[in-house]
């Protein structure tokens, strides 16, 4: 899985991505359980944030997420392999919880196979948050020090699934990373075919790549030589007669 929503239980991972996949889903009274496993979800890209996208070409762009329950934090890193981006998400209404969020969101961002992946950091539940808790908590998770550590690309948003805030940030940057990962395939395509065509005109050697003598030249080389040597053949039998 190229993406996965990862953080501590009870952080609002699915309340978030439920929201995301289909608005009208989520509202005030909506109440979700603690997810148990994991869950995929597939969010379509609204086609007005979609960087280079021709009025023409109408077709939906989606990004596939799987999300992981946060009781399952012991068992996260078995899903770290060929993984792209990550999204953690992070309760800023529960102060209690933003110090152990902080803790597991470093021991991710440490794992030697995520040292080339995005990650987002969404503070959600803003809207149950007064102002000054985004502050505590970029302070609390320890942002500032995480930074001058990690050499991790680290995108943060303010999010509410109730309010929709954050959302138009958290589609453009599924976009842009998803843009990103083709342009990086279609390159790597390009230096393999390149280093492929360098390989078989290495093999194939000077006779095919017209430099060098050839083999019709080669042998009237060897013609002419061979007359010459007749022809002194001849003249030494002269004079020995």
């Amino acid at each position: 899985m190229a993406c996965i929503c990862v953080g501590p239980k009870g952080s609002g991972k699915t309340h978030l991505l439920s929201a995301l996949k289909n608005e009208s889903t989520i509202d005030i009274t909506t109440h979700s359980v603690s997810t148990v496993g994991t869950n995929i979800f597939k969010i379509a890209i609204p086609n007005y944030l979609i960087s280079g996208l021709n009025q023409s070409n109408k077709k939906e762009k989606y990004s596939t997420i799987l999300e992981i329950g946060g009781c399952m934090a012991p068992l996260w890193r078995k899903y770290f392999n060929n993984v792209n981006k990550i999204i953690y998400v992070v309760d800023t209404s529960n102060l209690c919880q933003i110090s152990c969020a902080g803790v597991l969101l470093y021991s991710i961002m440490a794992d030697p196979r995520l040292q080339k992946t995005k990650f987002l950091l969404v503070l959600t539940k803003m809207d149950l948050a007064y102002r000054q808790m985004r502050n505590e908590a970029l302070l609390m998770l320890q942002m500032a020090k995480l930074k001058k550590q990690l050499k991790q690309n680290l995108v943060i948003v303010e999010a509410s699934p109730i309010t929709r805030d954050g959302f138009e940030d958290i589609y453009k940057w599924l976009d842009t990373v998803r843009r990103k990962a083709i342009e990086g395939y279609k390159e790597r395509k390009s230096e393999e075919d390149s280093k492929s065509k360098t390989s078989e005109s290495n093999v194939k050697g000077p006779l095919h790549q017209g430099s060098g003598p050839t083999i019709d030249s080669s042998i009237s080389d060897l013609e002419k030589l061979c007359q010459e040597r007749e022809k002194q053949d001849g003249c030494n039998r002269v004079r020995i007669r």
